[in-house]
């Protein structure tokens, strides 16, 4: 009986004309997070906490149970209603939440397996995206594999970016769907998740009726609506956020805020696109076998791919729509050409609206943190990329020469993977590095009391990476996640890396060191990089018997108890001859500190 049900189940369902594409999308999604695990999380057992982690991550980490008194709650209102987070109300508030459900679901590397879900997810919705038009099936694929191996962008391993960067960009791929659909009004309540998350994102949805199907008068006029639409959610933030004193708002110079946006604008695009063929030559040049033996397999199953793929464009008129004939050119373009033709041009206006509102970092960059600043060009620069691998895939089928356009995507491919393990391995040496690190501050500075000040010196002399920063720009955020400092402690301990010639400014009167933006590395006092922990105190002056100097030599730190300056001997912080009580471990010490005998 329930095997004839089951017969009859599966009869109905393929003859539905709907169950082919649902098996195929079925195994796109695969293809997804197979190809998302190995380019972005093949390694993330071996991964950490990294810069900005250490003002969120750590405080997921300690929560408890909702209602537990954890202050999660506390924390989220915090964020909207007095701190607003940066003007971004639901970065952090997302990044804390999924941090927390993480951890309590399996671990602290679970929190990894959250961003790698967001992160295919938002693969996933462009490629329904780009299903909704008809498209051939190889610009989708190498479209939607453009999307998931992005390589202008090297953070996607990045916690905090893949728990609070990447939900933007879920708001906007879901905001162009409901825009498509004719769901204009949701569409612009969702764009707006998009706005209070990570705001570079938001420009790109101007691009949202452009993907409609006609291109005419009426087209004009909605893009003319959408953009004043669009200008009103922007200008009632920025009012909103001025009103409130968010400082990101309040203190921006529109002269100097023009002059980056036209810069970022005009050179962004030309980066982010440059990067498809730049990553391939740099996997190339620092790859290993364990690397060569993760890309063969899936250079394989890409070849594979690729030599199933029609060739074919859906069912569309292929009569010409524009004749060009010349005595050197004859050229017809029919309706499925035009297709083409029309995405490229969605593909770099949508590259072009990446740029306007990501002012934090200098477009130049592409490598560590600040490569977020090509996050929103995902979109675009997917779509440009599909263009010229259909391109490509079409001119060797014309030609006859499909193995040739095979084999060329699947170098592609598999090489932008290969990057994606180059940036994992980065990962993993600045985790290392990190622990290396921190294990020698907790044996060389134990006797660490209220008042304490630990500088580093030569801090550049020790081991670092390329994609991701090994040393915290602000160390004391970390150390104080390290510990569990007693609260009667008014000064709580803190640490600074040393500016080149800190000798010449430091001495401010007899033994008073001034600890500041000039002889230390610390930002300025808007980060509360020196200030106490009830954040109204500034270290200017110390004592430098309450100082200890660390210095880095071959990649590790030696404690220095007296130095020399102007001819004149400093006696620095010795350690205590009885024993002090142990520091209470912090949140974040099983992870940092080494557990085999120093």
């Amino acid at each position: 009986m329930f095997r004839a049900k089951l017969s009859l189940i599966l009869k109905h369902l393929k003859n539905n004309p709907n169950f082919d594409s649902f098996l195929d999308s079925l195994q796109i999604f695969l293809l997804l997070f197979i190809i998302i695990g190995i380019g972005d999380f093949w390694y993330f057992t071996d991964f950490g906490l990294y810069e900005d982690d250490y003002d969120r991550i750590p405080f997921a980490l300690e929560a408890g149970w909702i209602g537990s008194g954890s202050g999660l709650g506390r924390f989220i209102l915090n964020h909207i209603l007095i701190e607003q987070g940066q003007g971004r109300a639901l970065h952090d508030i997302l990044i804390v939440i999924f941090s927390w459900i993480g951890n309590k679901l399996g671990g602290f590397h679970s929190i990894y397996l959250i961003g790698y879900f967001i992160i295919t997810i938002n693969a996933c919705l462009f490629y329904t995206l780009l299903k909704r038009f008809a498209l051939p099936k190889v610009f989708i694929i190498t479209g939607v594999l453009a999307f998931s191996l992005f390589p202008a962008d090297t953070t996607q391993p990045f916690l905090t970016h893949s728990l609070g960067i990447q939900p933007s960009i879920t708001f906007l791929l879901i905001a162009l769907h409901c825009y498509v659909a004719k769901k204009k009004i949701l569409s612009y309540f969702i764009i707006l998740g998009s706005l209070l998350c990570y705001e570079p994102i938001f420009p790109v949805f101007l691009a949202a009726p452009l993907f409609k199907n006609k291109w005419n008068l009426r087209l004009c006029r909605e893009l003319i609506k959408h953009s004043f639409l669009m200008a009103i959610m922007v200008t009632c933030l920025i009012l909103l956020r001025k009103l409130l004193g968010e400082t990101r708002a309040s203190d921006v110079d529109f002269v100097i805020a023009l002059q980056i946006v036209v810069r970022h604008v005009v050179i962004g695009p030309f980066i982010s696109l440059k990067m498809f063929l730049y990553r391939p030559l740099t996997t190339l040049t620092e790859l290993n076998l364990k690397s060569l033996l993760i890309i063969l397999p899936c250079w394989i199953g890409l070849l594979w791919i690729f030599s199933h793929l029609e060739t074919k464009f859906p069912s569309r008129s292929k009569d010409s729509v524009l004749s060009i004939r010349t005595r050197f050119l004859n050229l017809e373009i029919t309706e499925n050409f035009q297709l083409i033709l029309k995405f490229l041009l969605i593909g770099i206006v949508t590259v072009i609206l990446a740029y306007p509102f990501a002012l934090s970092s200098d477009v130049t960059i592409i490598s560590g943190r600040s490569s977020k600043v090509h996050t929103a060009a995902v979109v675009g620069a997917s779509i440009v990329c599909a263009c010229v691998c259909w391109t490509i895939w079409f001119i060797a089928n014309n030609y006859r020469k499909k193995y040739i356009g095979t084999a060329l995507l699947a170098t592609f491919f598999a090489l932008l993977i290969g990057f994606g393990l180059v940036v994992q391995q980065d990962y993993i040496l600045s985790w290392q590095y990190q622990k290396a690190f921190w294990t020698d501050i907790d044996v060389l500075c134990p006797d660490m009391t209220e008042n304490t000040v630990i500088l580093v010196d030569n801090h550049k002399m020790l081991r670092g990476v390329k994609q991701i920063q090994s040393f915290f720009e602000r160390p004391s955020v970390v150390i104080s996640k390290l510990y569990k400092f007693p609260r009667d402690w008014r000064l709580q301990p803190k640490l600074y890396y040393l500016r080149k010639n800190w000798k010449e400014t430091i001495i401010s009167t007899e033994n008073l060191w001034q600890l500041n933006h000039i002889t230390t590395t610390a930002p300025g006092p808007g980060y509360g990089a020196l200030k106490s922990t009830d954040r109204s105190n500034y270290y200017t002056n110390t004592e430098s018997s309450n100082i200890i100097l660390l210095e880095a030599q071959g990649g590790k730190l030696n404690r220095v108890f007296s130095v020399i300056i102007n001819d004149k001997v400093f006696s620095l912080k010795q350690k205590q001859n009885s024993q002090l009580l142990p520091l209470k471990k912090g949140i974040i010490y099983q992870y940092m500190i080494k557990s085999e005998e120093y």
